[in-house]
């Protein structure tokens, strides 16, 4: 199963433009012999979360990528750099007051995705059969 390295993340605040926030993040992923061999794919999901509250939350619009990672023979590991832009008050998840900030990570997670889908198909069942001549 895949592995993930460090995962980093930035944020600067009122960049590119007055309330909005510009977020980075980087990480490595590096796939196994098994990977390798059974031609395994991943869904990569990166997501913002806040610990703001005793329940963590995602960060409303903070999914930073959704996508399907393909892994082959010519590369063991791939450097993953990402960004997002979203307004700062969508990381304003849950100010206790105004001298405590609000904490944010960054979740990847990635989810196997079988090489072949796999199928069976049930017994026919015929119906609206032609009527019996007698």
């Amino acid at each position: 199963m895949a592995s993930i390295g460090p995962v980093t993340l930035e944020i600067f605040l009122n960049n590119p433009s007055e309330g909005m926030a510009l977020v980075q993040v980087g990480y490595v992923v590096t796939q196994t012999m098994d990977d390798a061999q059974s031609g395994r794919n991943y869904r990569e999901l990166v997501q913002l979360v806040s610990k703001a509250q005793p329940i963590e939350r995602l960060v409303p619009g903070g999914t930073v990528s959704d996508g399907i990672l393909v892994f082959d023979s010519n590369h063991v590991a791939f450097n993953r750099n990402c960004a997002l832009i979203l307004p700062v008050a969508s990381l304003e998840q849950g100010i206790v007051s105004p001298f405590q900030r609000d904490p944010i990570l960054v979740r990847v997670t990635l989810t196997p995705i079988l090489a072949t889908a796999t199928t069976q198909e049930s017994n026919t069942v015929l119906i609206n059969q032609p009527p019996s001549v007698g």
